[in-house]
């Protein structure tokens, strides 16, 4: 499982990719159209990849992930304040029934609600599912309300040697 601080780096991450070049709200919009800048941007764009994600979370000790997380944070904020957007994962454990995942959802109001695909939901444990086997993986659909109102996110999991 990725620590919260690498999760949360994470977050920041996409967060900052989305509102660059005037993304989601225009925020940050035309900081990109300077060359100064095309290094660097070209860098935030590699970090966000999955696959590079997925390395960097395995070899980024928490400590560091924290300390560059605040940093992006602090600089982002001499610019505009730092909007961080809802974001929905999933983290997984195997046993004897099955791999049992369960939704992890950050930026969304309470009340939200998850729709799965491919595993079968547990009905005592909201946002908890079991995974058989049966299907190719597993995509966890969150509905919700976060501050820029309604939400659609999607967390996939997918076994270890199947593609997407």
């Amino acid at each position: 499982m990725t620590a919260p601080e690498v999760r949360h780096l994470h977050r920041v991450l996409a967060s900052l990719d989305a509102h660059l070049d005037g993304g989601l709200d225009g925020q940050l919009a035309g900081l990109c159209a300077d060359p100064a800048v095309a290094e660097g941007r070209a860098a935030l764009t590699r970090l966000v990849d999955p696959d590079h994600a997925a390395r960097l979370a395995d070899e980024l000790d928490p400590r560091e992930a924290a300390w560059l997380a605040e940093e992006l944070l602090r600089r982002w904020a001499v610019l505009a304040p730092p909007v961080l957007d809802p974001q929905a994962g999933l983290d997984r454990t195997t046993g004897p029934a099955g791999t049992r995942l369960t939704v992890r959802v950050v930026g969304l109001d309470p009340g939200w609600t998850v729709a799965w695909t491919g595993a079968q939901p547990d009905p005592d444990e909201p946002g908890t599912a079991t995974w058989t086997g049966r299907s190719a993986g597993v995509t966890a659909r969150v509905l919700g309300r976060g501050p820029a109102g309604r939400v659609v996110l999607a967390a996939r999991w997918d076994p270890p040697g199947e593609a997407p």
